[in-house]
């Protein structure tokens, strides 16, 4: 079952988070610091993974409240990486678009805070 924890980091203006799912040769874990800039809106999340990839997801929320971040190949400047997280009480459903040769696999999870 994949779970995420998130603290305070920098004196309360950033959150730092891990990801993990999966075990054994599957495990999968990813570290990220979330920062948001009140001036501009924007959200910027830095994450490193444990493929040895290291990325930064820039977005903000729309006007539903949902967070919405993207991230963008270095290359042509196309999105690769869609999330969108959403928050109702005590419970966060994240649903992602990774995209691939143009087409996009869906990824959902759903957690509840303890």
């Amino acid at each position: 079952m994949p779970t995420f924890v998130a603290t305070s980091a920098a004196l309360g203006r950033a959150v730092y988070s891990v990801w993990r799912q999966g075990s054994g040769a599957m495990a999968y874990e990813a570290q990220a610091l979330w920062a948001h800039d009140s001036s501009s809106g924007q959200v910027r999340v830095f994450e490193a993974n444990s493929l040895g990839i290291a990325e930064t997801h820039i977005g903000g929320f729309d006007g539903s409240g949902a967070l919405v971040l993207a991230l963008r190949s270095s290359s042509k400047n196309e999105i690769v990486q869609r999330r969108v997280f959403q928050w109702s009480g005590d419970t966060l459903r994240m649903k992602a678009e990774f995209y691939s040769n143009g087409r996009p696999t869906n990824h959902a999870v759903t957690f509840v805070r303890r």
